[in-house]
């Protein structure tokens, strides 16, 4: 029978990494994933699902600014997860969201409600409107329109379903 000897410096280390990380994970605070953020368009007249993550069982709260909104809370899962479900309202803005969980923030201000349309597709999707024949007026019309809105989410191609993009971090 073979006795198999771990070094006393391997296993502190493996503790040591252990307790670190699990350390970096709780001082991570208020994270959301970075679909939301300043400038965001909301479905109108939709049940929104606002989700992250926080401490484990730590509250959060979500308010709106729009009129009739209802401040909406819940309790973070043992894993730090959470998800709340926001009533928009119809058309309009600007409104201010505040995420908030113990004394960290996230707020999202100029928050439209309106249509949210996703496209998708490979690369030949992605073509820019410069040096197309009528590109630069319909750039001018979209720039003279601020209710319309584009974001273009680089670098979020998955190869699992587990994968997600990187979250935005609570700055207060």
């Amino acid at each position: 029978m073979h006795r198999i000897r771990v070094p006393l410096a391997a296993v502190l280390s493996a503790v040591s990494a252990f307790v670190v990380a699990r350390e970096d994970a709780r001082a991570q605070g208020l994270v959301l994933p970075r679909i939301f953020g300043s400038h965001m368009v909301l479905q109108q007249q939709a049940t929104v699902p606002v989700f992250g993550r926080t401490a484990a069982g730590a509250s959060v709260e979500v308010t709106a600014s729009w009129p009739g909104a209802k401040r909406v809370a819940t309790r973070a899962d043992a894993q730090g997860r959470f998800r709340v479900d926001l009533e928009t309202p119809a058309a309009g803005g600007p409104f201010t969201v505040i995420v908030a969980s113990g004394n960290e923030a996230l707020r999202f201000e100029d928050v439209l409600c309106g249509e949210v349309w996703l496209c998708s597709g490979q690369s030949n999707m992605e073509w820019a409107l410069r040096g197309v024949d009528g590109g630069d007026a319909a750039i001018a019309r979209t720039a003279a329109t601020p209710r319309s809105r584009a974001r273009t989410a680089r670098g979020c191609g998955c190869s699992t379903s587990k994968t997600a993009p990187r979250p935005l971090r609570s700055t207060t």
